[in-house]
């Protein structure tokens, strides 16, 4: 099943009305998604999070829910602790430690 299917299938059954649901809802909150996430080596579940959200936001007029408020802060959090993707598909670190050799004590 493709992402927009599966972020469809999951807003559709957290809503009362499912027909709110559109084709261009859909794609837009996905591109935000991705666009969101950049170049970073996240899963699928992590992109749904965060178009979830941002499809809610388009949609409800009264607001998110705290669910989905938390599962989007949870989703940014691991966009943000994720290692970057180069273009070419490598894994870079985001995180670099300065390594240098260690002296002789005894001579």
């Amino acid at each position: 099943m493709e992402l927009i299917e599966r972020l469809e299938s999951r807003a559709k059954a957290g809503l009362s009305n499912p027909a709110e649901v559109t084709p261009e809802l859909l794609e837009a909150a996905l591109n935000e998604a991705v666009e969101i996430v950049g170049k970073k080596d996240v899963g699928d579940t992590v992109k749904l999070d965060i178009a979830n959200f941002r499809l809610m936001l388009m949609i409800k007029k009264n607001g998110v829910d705290d669910e989905d408020l938390d599962l989007y802060k949870e989703a940014l959090k691991s966009v943000k602790n994720a290692d970057t993707l180069e273009t070419s598909g490598e894994v870079t670190l985001d995180k670099f430690v300065k390594v240098g050799q260690r002296e002789n004590r005894w001579g």
